[in-house]
């Protein structure tokens, strides 16, 4: 997943570079397969100014605006929904920074995501939960 956080992107032959050589380093990723997918978040810089790639974690956000319920001229029912939440700056690790931290200092921040949806550590005990 890549995307450029802006309003209305400029530079998306940087975001495109960004692409190219990731994808050629796919393959020397190690344990890649454990990964669903890597998302990348790149500033709306040109490349020249682009300060290189760094892997971050994933920045978490206030909870977002509630939804507006409008009426229309005609009477029609619509709702618009809210805005997102404002990020909000954490220090879990001096070496890692969040996603959006990463971009703002002017760098393209890579996420690994991996879904799992099962504990499989989990799966024994809670058989043994269930047979007690």
């Amino acid at each position: 997943a890549l995307s450029i956080p802006n309003v209305k992107p400029q530079h998306y032959t940087t975001a495109a570079a960004v692409a190219i050589e990731l994808m050629a380093k796919m393959a020397d990723l190690p344990n890649y397969e454990e990964l669903a997918f890597l998302n990348v978040n790149v500033p709306d810089l040109a490349k020249k100014y682009l300060k290189g790639m760094k892997a971050t974690t994933l920045g978490r956000r206030e909870n977002p605006q509630p939804y507006r319920e409008v009426i229309s001229e005609k009477g029609a029912r619509h709702c618009w929904l809210g805005g997102v939440g404002n990020f909000i700056d954490q220090q879990d690790n001096d070496d890692v920074i969040s996603d959006h931290q990463c971009v703002e200092l002017g760098f393209a921040s890579i996420t690994p995501i991996k879904a799992e949806w099962v504990h499989k550590q989990f799966v024994d005990s809670c058989q043994d939960w269930l047979n007690s």
